[in-house]
């Protein structure tokens, strides 16, 4: 309980030891302190109920995407993913010049500002028959929160759709930055990401009749 935090500490570690004084005030924790047997549940259910909840939580309720899509697109929600905007105020790199276009790139640009990675979502939206123009990442993932409050089967295909583009969008970056890979291969990622969702919702049987239209 005495551990300072450090400059040097990780984000997550900074976030756990910074929960000390809320533990502290905690009645759980009280309880617990004089209690014969320790029940590290209460100290959970606590926790949560002097947390407020993200408003994204929703996008990944019943999203049938990979979780390695799912964990990227959650890193992406807390604003965490290892753009150059972040590693040059890091120290660790002198420029922040997008390698998909001339911009800078920043998660905001990234997801969806720059044409590469727009390009992708748009055509991942043409083929699910959704009318909507992608915008910078504040805004598209404001848009899918309120798209993700229902609970059909439509709103199911979507958030799969939504957490899958933005990993192939990262992954694609990513090849460019680390392997060299042709910057141009942008043609052929949504037909990619097209085929990731049939895949993960044709697992589902009683989706199964709602999706063949979409292969026809």
């Amino acid at each position: 309980m005495t551990v300072k935090v450090r400059a040097s500490c990780s984000w997550m570690l900074k976030a756990i030891l910074n929960q000390r004084e809320d533990l502290a005030g905690m009645q759980a924790w009280k309880d617990s302190l004089s209690a014969k047997k320790f029940r590290k549940k209460k100290i959970y259910i606590g926790f949560l109920t002097n947390n407020l909840t993200v408003p994204w939580r929703k996008v990944f309720y019943d999203n049938e995407a990979r979780p390695r899509a799912v964990f990227i697109t959650w890193l992406a929600c807390h604003g965490r993913l290892a753009t150059k905007d972040r590693l040059k105020r890091f120290g660790i790199l002198d420029n922040e010049n997008c390698v998909l276009c001339a911009g800078t790139e920043s998660l905001y640009h990234l997801l969806f500002d720059c044409n590469k990675t727009r390009d992708i979502w748009k055509e991942v939206l043409q083929w699910m028959q959704v009318d909507h123009n992608p915008q910078r990442w504040e805004h598209e993932l404001s848009w899918i929160i309120h798209m993700s409050k229902n609970k059909n089967w439509k709103s199911r295909l979507l958030k799969t759709a939504f957490v899958e583009t933005v990993y192939s969008c990262w992954s694609y970056r990513n090849a460019i930055v680390y392997r060299s890979d042709d910057r141009d291969r942008n043609r052929s990622i949504h037909s990619e990401v097209i085929d990731t969702i049939v895949h993960r919702i044709w697992r589902k049987p009683s989706l199964r009749e709602k999706i063949a239209p979409f292969l026809l």
